[in-house]
């Protein structure tokens, strides 16, 4: 069965807000189900855009611009998250030795 092209775009705004929703609750296997099912909703995007001429309507110019507004609040959300882990799983300590194997002052 072959879908129309606003409806797979309505789908994958669907998983970009699963995306963005368990991002923002720090939950990873919900958002790693929400990537897959993204990932399975472009490669359909993909057999469309091969197969037909793509008509982009105001609903569908709509629907583009969220899922570029959603994808923009995901990466921030995710950029926010990789930076408060990076922070407490690798805290800034002076090492006692440089590279040059001397004695760093502190």
């Amino acid at each position: 069965m072959e879908r129309s092209l606003a409806s797979v775009l309505t789908d994958t705004l669907d998983a970009a807000h699963a995306q963005l929703d368990a991002a923002r609750q720090l939950d990873p296997e919900r958002l790693a189900d929400a990537t897959a099912s993204r990932q399975d909703l472009q490669f359909e995007l993909e057999i469309i855009q091969n197969r037909d001429a793509l008509r982009v309507d105001e609903e569908i110019a709509d629907t583009l611009r969220s899922l570029r507004e959603t994808d923009q609040r995901l990466v921030s959300v995710l950029g926010a998250a990789n930076s408060v882990f990076r922070n407490v799983l690798q805290p800034n300590s002076t090492p006692t030795y440089g590279a040059s194997g001397r004695i760093r002052e502190r």
